[in-house]
């Protein structure tokens, strides 16, 4: 899911089909009751819900729910016009945490959305006054940003109804791939109320990561002081999010410095170049590689039930290619999909990511097959993370982070983009019309 977010979650802007405000999901039969719990003592609380039209998927407009459980298109007219950035309207879509005693949040059927939430101050939320079009937030590394200093963080859900079931279907993850503000742990119960899914992060956990973070030369830059008075640090934006930052060249900004990986990334070239890398994909058979004469990695089909697939080359990597899983790493399949979708364009997606989890984790020079799908075995789980150089943000985000059952028992979150390999996320779902979810800050 969180792999997903880092492509649609992009800076897009969105025409505006209609200039009327229009009702496409409201607290009817599809509501899951959403409790929502601040135990930090920092207070206020609020959270602002972003997402888009469940029942159209040609529907590109953005929408954010209202206090009353109602799905509503963004309005530029909802807010006032940006004094630093004319262009821009900021708006208040700010919900207040229900009070204890009060019914839960009655929320709709809502696609691809977020669940903003901040304690002291509120979100703005940005929308183009031309178009209508939100503005993705980036206020976790950017002090242009006006939620800059503000305490926050977002969940990642997707509730539709499902098409396996027929039902109103919930999936539902925390995410630490852009950054971590603020510990969350969320849960989803079942249509009879008997089962409870969990996933979040352990006790201490942000004073923990904070600590580990502010402790290591190399990773010591992506921990964010701020000039929040009630939350110190403010934040940690993640590897990925400090290399785009070097990338981009922004000013002002923390960037990280994926140099560590210079030499390891030799390493590993220089060892499949006698030894095979296999790599077992999900759908597409498995690949066996080997670095070839011009330095490149070269996967071929080795399942005789899928003849003629065509080789899958990778090109040596920089080390801003491995922790974001894109240059390099997906070099032979560069631009938009074909049209129609074929196996080879998808084979070579994913063998990408799986490359971009082996060097996150650090497991490429001790694991010699690499696997995507789940139950990956706890042997080779236990092997992430144990060899240099270690993705410190992402290790120290799993090792914090609570077992996600039964796929990620070290512990289940997004550290990075492709995290989902072995699916070693905090995702949890509930495709059967789930009954209550539950959304809590929990203490520093």
């Amino acid at each position: 899911m969180a792999a997903a977010w880092a492509e649609d979650f992009q800076k897009r802007e969105f025409l505006l089909a209609a200039d009327k405000e229009t009702v496409v999901g409201s607290a009817g039969p599809a509501v899951l009751p959403t409790t929502f719990v601040n135990n930090t003592g920092v207070t206020p609380a609020y959270f602002t819900i972003i997402g888009q039209n469940p029942n159209d998927l040609t529907d590109s407009r953005w929408h954010r729910v209202t206090a009353t459980g109602q799905l509503v298109p963004v309005m530029a007219s909802d807010g006032v016009k940006d004094p630093n950035s004319p262009a821009l309207a900021n708006c208040d879509y700010n919900i207040p945490f229900p009070t204890t005693g009060t019914p839960p949040f009655p929320l709709p059927l809502v696609r691809a959305g977020r669940i903003y939430v901040s304690l002291g101050n509120k979100l703005v939320t940005q929308v183009t006054i031309a178009g209508n079009n939100w503005v993705t937030q980036d206020g976790w590394s950017n002090p242009a940003d006006p939620n800059y200093n503000y305490a926050s963080d977002w969940v990642e859900i997707n509730y539709v109804q499902s098409v396996d079931s027929g039902l109103p279907g919930m999936g539902v993850n925390t995410t630490a791939v852009q950054m971590l503000g603020l510990p969350m742990t969320l849960t989803l119960t079942s249509n009879s109320g008997t089962a409870t899914q969990t996933s979040g992060f352990k006790a201490n956990a942000r004073q923990l990561i904070m600590q580990g973070l502010t402790g290591d030369p190399h990773f010591s830059s992506l921990v964010i002081q701020g000039t929040n008075s009630n939350v110190a640090p403010l934040r940690a934006i993640s590897a990925d999010n400090g290399v785009r930052n070097l990338i981009n060249k922004t000013p002002n900004v923390p960037t990280f410095d994926p140099s560590l990986y210079s030499s390891y990334i030799d390493a590993a070239w220089r060892k499949y170049t006698t030894a095979t890398l296999t790599v077992m994909t999900s759908a597409f058979g498995t690949y066996a590689g080997k670095v070839n004469a011009a330095n490149q990695l070269v996967f071929r089909q080795t399942d005789s039930t899928r003849p003629n697939q065509k080789p899958i080359t990778v090109n040596h990597p920089a080390p801003t290619d491995v922790i974001i899983g894109n240059g390099a790493l997906i070099g032979d399949c560069p631009g938009p999909p074909p049209n129609p979708i074929t196996d080879d364009y998808l084979a070579c997606g994913e063998i990408g990511s799986i490359l971009s989890a082996a060097f996150n984790r650090s497991t490429l020079l001790v694991q010699d097959t690499l696997l995507r799908n789940p139950p990956c075995p706890l042997p080779y789980l236990g092997q992430f993370y144990q060899n240099p150089p270690v993705n410190v943000y992402a290790s120290l985000i799993h090792a914090h982070a609570l077992p996600n059952p039964p796929f990620a028992p070290l512990g289940g979150t997004y550290a990075f983009g492709f995290d989902d390999n072995c699916n070693q996320s905090s995702l949890i779902s509930d495709l059967q019309n789930p009954s209550a979810m539950s959304i809590t800050v929990d203490p520093f």
